[in-house]
């Protein structure tokens, strides 16, 4: 194995690597779309739902390309040539038909495209390997193997967090008469990832906070679930949120515990708790 192999192998690793982390990325944005769109008892857009399965199946090719690259299989050849075509039918205009013009920002596209380059002039080096005879043959047995089961794990892993759904936060049908509802008189403040944070201690049904509170505690409750939301990772649904900091962690328990008291305030002491278990977000429902 000399310099030009070592080289080559390290740069399949990465693929294998940066195909994982891209794979990540747009199952970390859609599973926040979902708990969104739950909370707001809506759906996805499905153009951006296609987006995602496209751009997926894209980069699960990528990571295919990486670990064929990283066994110096003849696999690398057709994979790298396939991706970067895709990358230059996506930059070339087929973007436009799945990103709308005000999301489309220049940041964006520039650093797309030098990905793209990159990936490209990675494509030329393996059109080198090949035409020197440094590639593995088609059916070398590891290289063969690990190029699929990269592919299928990769793709699997895909598979199975975009078919996640986030519960419904279980609030009443909005075409109900509000006004003919009475107010929740007793409340358990159980944050949740994809759920309202406030629950209906007499009915077990969670409420929207925005209905029966004034804007300032409303919007109050909501800037501090934002928070919770916002501090999934991927892997952590459902176990838990992520929080950037302790300091961070520490700052969002003491505004739930302020916002208790606030409640409080309103509905007296003994008609507000906090659900066992409220920090970690794996609070009961009642």
């Amino acid at each position: 194995m000399d310099a030009i192999e070592i080289v080559f192998r390290l740069v399949g690793a990465f693929y294998v690597f940066a195909g994982w982390l891209a794979l990540r990325a747009i199952l970390m944005d859609s599973v926040l779309d979902k708990a969104l769109a739950a909370l707001s008892a809506g759906k996805e857009d499905p153009s951006e739902t296609r987006r995602r399965w496209i751009l997926g199946a894209s980069t699960v090719l990528i990571g295919m390309s990486g670990a064929a690259l990283l066994t110096m299989s003849r696999w690398a050849l057709p994979l790298f040539l396939v991706c970067t075509a895709s990358q230059a039918v996506w930059i070339g205009g087929a973007r436009r038909f799945f990103i709308a013009p005000d999301d489309d920002d220049a940041a964006g596209r520039r650093q797309t495209r030098n990905a793209s380059v990159l990936y490209g002039a990675v494509t030329l080096g393996v059109v080198w390997l090949w035409s020197t005879g440094r590639l593995l043959p088609w059916d070398e047995p590891f290289g063969l193997a690990g190029t699929v089961l990269t592919g299928a794990g990769l793709g699997l892993w895909f598979v199975y967090h975009m078919a996640w759904k986030a519960s419904s936060p279980g609030v009443l049908d909005p075409a109900d008469d509000i006004q003919d509802v009475p107010a929740p008189g007793r409340v358990v403040i159980s944050p949740r990832q994809g759920f309202y944070p406030l629950i209906d201690a007499d009915t077990g049904q969670r409420f929207s906070h925005m209905h029966w509170y004034d804007g300032t505690l409303g919007w109050r409750i909501e800037d501090w679930d934002d928070l919770f939301q916002q501090a999934f990772t991927l892997e952590d649904v459902p176990q838990g949120p992520d929080f950037d900091s302790p300091e961070a962690e520490a700052t969002w328990r003491a505004e739930g515990l302020a916002i208790a008291e606030a409640l409080k305030d309103i509905l007296g002491p003994e008609n507000v708790r906090l659900a066992e278990g409220w920090e970690t977000g794996q609070g009961a429902d009642a």
